[in-house]
């Protein structure tokens, strides 16, 4: 007796219409901690008293990347385009009642370097001395001491939910995502300092600091320039039957980058959307399969993915602008030297070579490689907003002498004053009204 076997290049099973001949198992997933690194404790179970072959499948958390993970012997690595994580997948043959365990070992990249803690403290303190004197002085004295407090915040978190054996992995995994948010606020104050510094005629050093004017941006939104390049997304179908014709429906959902419009050619299968989730996906109800045979099916998307040769260009053009602006004078040669990083990046960047054709694979390189050109614009942004003249209009509100308490309640009673004025005025006009 045949079945009916679906492939595709995205990589994992098409939803709800591939058939197993064998059970698949769910894998229970707990976790220990070492010095160095989080293991993920996978385990396999055969309840039953006879031999079955089980399929095992968990999650790897956010974050993790091909380097970071050590994938015990029976075990692979895979990518899941959906969810934009890896995970670990098997098969295997299990004896009654056997139960299997895989220790996933993964290298802890949810700590914040020690550095970085010091590189920042020392930064803000050199800020505040350079604005000494200046107008701007007291607010960054004041984003100094938030940001002294926040640092502090930041080592005592990590500290009590640093790798051991009484810290659950997930717990230390929360403790870090916790941290990366106090260090926005941490940079977005840093930000601030740096453009009263700039806007003194002094050189800041490196511009480690956020601003909003200068958000992160996203690939995928960014407005490109040019054509996108074409990526093909391979279905295959097989008829394991050497006898039987079989007639299957197909559907498969394209990754969230594609739009209706981005499917340039579906060749036999229909385009449609999900509307509770706007995913679009391709499908055809009935496909018919002779006995032994294997049917194949393209989709041509536009290439959402490999943008390096359309935002490069730009990105470099932006670069080379800023340094040819920041070198007039020598004033910056931090900044120069940060922006002549930038372009260096850049040039590695290009010169990474990444899979050529439409998988799960592909897609996962790309994704990074785009998120590392986002951080590079992001700084390119914050070069940008920094050079744009800065006024006493700050974080804290305009720059200038508070009124003194006298002044204070003065303001306070002649606004009750017209209150109890305006107040009678109504009354009056109602009474007078009543009367009539």
């Amino acid at each position: 007796m045949g079945r009916i076997i679906f492939h595709h290049s995205g990589g994992g099973p098409l939803p709800g219409r591939l058939c197993f001949s064998t059970l698949l198992l769910a894998a229970l997933l707990a976790g220990t901690a070492h010095a160095d690194k989080v293991v993920l404790r996978i385990r396999a179970a055969n309840p039953i008293n006879t031999v079955q072959t089980v399929q095992i499948k968990a999650n790897l958390p956010a974050r993790v990347g091909t380097n970071d993970v050590t994938t015990p012997v029976g075990l692979e690595l895979g990518y899941d385009i959906k969810s934009d994580r890896y995970y670990v997948f098997g098969e295997m043959e299990l004896g009654a009642k056997e139960i299997r365990e895989f220790d996933v070992q993964i290298r802890d990249i949810w700590m914040v370097d020690v550095d970085e803690i010091t590189l920042l403290r020392e930064h803000a303190k050199q800020l505040v001395a350079k604005l000494e004197g200046s107008d701007f002085h007291e607010n960054a004295a004041g984003l100094l001491a938030e940001i002294e407090k926040n640092l502090g915040s930041v080592t005592a978190l990590q500290g009590e939910s640093g790798i051991g054996p009484s810290i659950k992995p997930m717990q230390h995994i929360r403790a870090y995502e916790a941290n990366l948010e106090t260090l926005k606020r941490i940079k977005t104050d840093l930000g601030y300092m740096e453009n009263l510094v700039l806007s003194t005629g002094k050189d800041i050093g490196n511009l480690m600091g956020d601003v909003k004017e200068a958000p992160l941006p996203d690939g995928s939104d960014v407005v490109l320039e040019g054509e996108y390049d074409v990526a093909v997304l391979k279905i295959s179908v097989r008829n394991t039957s050497p006898k039987e014709t079989r007639r299957v429906p197909i559907e498969k959902n394209l990754p969230e980058e594609i739009k209706l419009s981005d499917v340039l050619d579906a060749g036999e299968l229909d385009v449609s959307t999900h509307p509770e989730t706007e995913i679009c996906y391709v499908f055809k109800n009935s496909v018919e399969i002779p006995p032994g045979e294997t049917r194949v099916f393209e989709v041509k998307m536009r290439d959402k993915w490999n943008l390096s040769g359309l935002r490069i260009p730009d990105l470099r053009s932006r670069a080379e602008a800023l340094l040819k602006r920041v070198g007039v004078d020598g004033s910056f040669k931090a900044v120069e030297a940060g922006i002549q990083e930038l372009l260096e990046e850049l040039d590695a960047v290009e010169a990474e070579k990444g899979p050529t054709t439409f998988s799960d694979r592909y897609v996962a390189f790309y994704r990074r490689q785009n998120d590392q050109l986002d951080r590079i614009e992001q700084r390119i942004l914050r070069v940008e907003s920094a050079l744009r003249p800065q006024t006493k209009n700050t974080k804290y509100g305009f720059k200038a002498k508070p009124p003194s308490m006298k002044t204070t309640w003065l303001i306070i009673y002649i606004i009750l004053g017209f209150l109890a004025i305006m107040s009678l005025l109504f009354f009056l006009r109602w009474f007078g009204g009543k009367g009539k």
